[in-house]
């Protein structure tokens, strides 16, 4: 059964002559020959009720239909994205709103495909690169929170969320940093050194503390211990760093090793060399959107572990502390 539009009017018509004529009229005393004529505060009013009387022309858009189905067909109609129109239920929907809510959305996932579709690598495995196929990878949504970023040295107010694959392969790991587009912190290109180097402090940690926790089981496994726990194992040259850029708009995909030199505790003098090809394990992270606050997966290990922060910096006040399991 058609839902009434409750913006309905009418006179809709009416209205829209009226707010376009006055558009006009302010149109050419701001615009025309003799623009010039209006300055200060009478420009900035005119402009004001040129705002109001254009935004009044777009509200008929609402107003010229009975139903909401009506409203929405007639929107589909226009359909401004190109290629097919999309499959709509129409019958289910309640209001003009939602209607455009779904138009606006379906248009941007539309466009998002098709740029997609032009501006991303092939998918294949880079000549000379081993790294990221077969079993063995871990990948994980993580955020690094700004006291993170400055305990490395990085002058932020504001943290990095980044999608992380990382493949060890032997005795190498592999690292690679999605950009997040829709994250309005520091980008991964300009947090490259200081995210490995968290990384890299990360796996010593790891380490250390697997060795401090089980000295005598360590010792008895000897040659079985994993061999990232030995003594010595996790040195800056255990690691090759990577970045992926989606093909966000209106960018194009890319996919980089990113050469660092260790000195002086640090790793710095980042250097991009761009692949042709994208790997498919690095591909496949393209779709994937972090849910809010979620358990985080241990890059090293694979092994969910809790996160104390909220995807958008702040503190997440319901974290119990180490050790505890996330609640769902």
């Amino acid at each position: 059964m058609p839902t009434m539009n409750v913006l309905y009017d009418p006179n809709w018509e009416a209205v829209h002559d009226h707010h376009a004529a006055e558009r006009e009229r302010l149109g050419k005393l701001l615009f025309g020959d003799k623009c010039d004529c209006l300055t200060g505060a009478a420009a900035a009013e005119a402009q004001a009720e040129f705002d109001r009387h254009h935004l009044e022309c777009l509200l008929t858009f609402k107003t010229q239909h009975e139903t909401v189905q009506e409203y929405a067909r007639w929107l589909f109609s226009i359909w401004t994205a190109g290629g097919p129109r999309p499959e709509v239920d129409y019958e289910a929907l309640r209001s003009v709103e939602e209607a455009r809510d779904l138009y606006n959305r379906l248009v941007t996932e539309a466009e998002e495909a098709k740029h997609a579709e032009r501006a991303s690598l092939p998918v294949g495995q880079p000549p000379a690169l081993r790294a990221f196929e077969g079993e063995g990878m871990v990948r994980c949504w993580r955020h690094f929170t700004p006291g993170e970023l400055r305990s490395c040295g990085a002058a932020s107010l504001a943290g990095t969320r980044t999608l992380m694959t990382s493949h060890r392969l032997a005795g190498v790991w592999h690292v690679c940093f999605m950009q997040d587009g829709t994250y309005p912190g520091k980008s991964v290109i300009n947090a490259v050194e200081i995210l490995a180097m968290l990384v890299y402090r990360e796996a010593r940690a790891e380490a250390a503390a697997c060795r401090a926790l089980r000295p005598g089981w360590v010792g008895w496994l000897g040659r079985l211990v994993p061999d990232w726990m030995q003594p010595g194992a996790v040195r800056p040259s255990s690691f090759r760093f990577y970045t992926h850029l989606p093909p966000v708009r209106p960018l194009r995909e890319e996919f980089d090793r990113v050469e660092l030199r260790f000195a002086a505790g640090q790793f710095m003098g980042p250097k991009w060399r761009g692949y042709r090809h994208i790997p498919q394990a690095v591909a496949a992270a393209r779709g994937e959107v972090p849910l809010g606050r979620t358990a985080r997966v241990r890059w090293l290990t694979g092994e969910t572990v809790p996160d104390a922060y909220n995807w958008d910096g702040s503190p997440w006040a319901g974290w119990p502390g180490p050790g505890a399991t996330p609640s769902r």
